[in-house]
């Protein structure tokens, strides 16, 4: 964190915390699988630019670390009577396919509480990550080992609202529109 001065890295343990409280909740439901679930997500994308620009995500996305994690987990929220009601619903122009009350779409599982099961790619952060779009959206919370991952390039993408591609094999205009739409502007 040398990069960074004592306010920015009081803005990053902020969102950090934000973040780690999030998923608190959804963590000790996993933890009741028994198969070592909360060990094997992340959260990554938007979220941390939303937060370091004051404003409120619009969800946070969970990635899964294995397979067999997230088909674990999202069998939790869809399947078990239990936990079927925590899965948000959305306008009709989001849902892929609706069972019940659940909005469950080809890439996530959305929960009430924010949380977003990403369902369609899963492995290490690292692996993930090459499959972001933008740069802003590279920044991840592992609770894993309760450790926030931000550059520098990262951190000032976030708070200037700068488009920098991070591959361009994943880049649509339909995301580029949207980051325009809010602020994001091309160096």
């Amino acid at each position: 964190m040398s990069n960074f001065t004592a306010e920015e890295i009081g803005r990053i343990l902020m969102v950090k915390h934000t973040i780690k409280k999030n998923l608190e909740e959804f963590l000790l439901t996993i933890q009741k699988l028994g198969k070592n679930c909360e060990n094997q997500v992340f959260v990554s994308g938007g979220c941390t630019a939303s937060l370091l620009q004051g404003e409120s995500p619009k969800d946070y996305d969970v990635y899964f670390k294995s397979k067999s994690a997230a088909d674990a987990v999202i069998e939790l929220y869809t399947n078990d009577p239990a936990y079927t009601n925590e899965v948000a619903v959305y306008e009709e122009k989001y849902r892929d396919v609706q069972i019940g009350q659940m909005v469950i779409t080809e890439n996530a599982v959305t929960l009430k509480n924010q949380l977003q099961l990403i369902r369609l790619h899963y492995g290490t952060p690292e692996g993930i990550r090459k499959t972001f779009d933008f740069i802003h959206c590279l920044p991840y919370y592992d609770p894993q080992d309760d450790r926030f991952y931000i550059s520098r390039v990262q951190y000032d993408c976030c708070v200037n609202k700068t488009l920098k591609v991070n591959n361009y094999s994943y880049l649509t205009t339909w995301r580029e529109e949207r980051f325009k739409k809010r602020g994001y502007k091309y160096e």
